[in-house]
């Protein structure tokens, strides 16, 4: 998973919400920013751990 890519996903869905007309729409670009958002967490949440772990050794 690259985050770099789920950044630029979140940027896309932003701006098509902006252009968003209908409900259903706009609900279903909800649904997939949350799941880009998501994934963004658990690699941060990940790479904290990461980070940990190589500060103990």
């Amino acid at each position: 998973m690259n985050p770099l890519k789920q950044y630029r996903k979140l940027q896309t869905l932003n701006v098509r919400a902006e252009q968003c007309l209908s409900r259903k729409e706009a609900q279903q670009l909800l649904r997939k920013a949350d799941k880009a958002q998501r994934k963004l967490d658990f690699a941060n949440y990940c790479g904290s751990i990461h980070k940990r772990e190589l500060e103990k050794d």
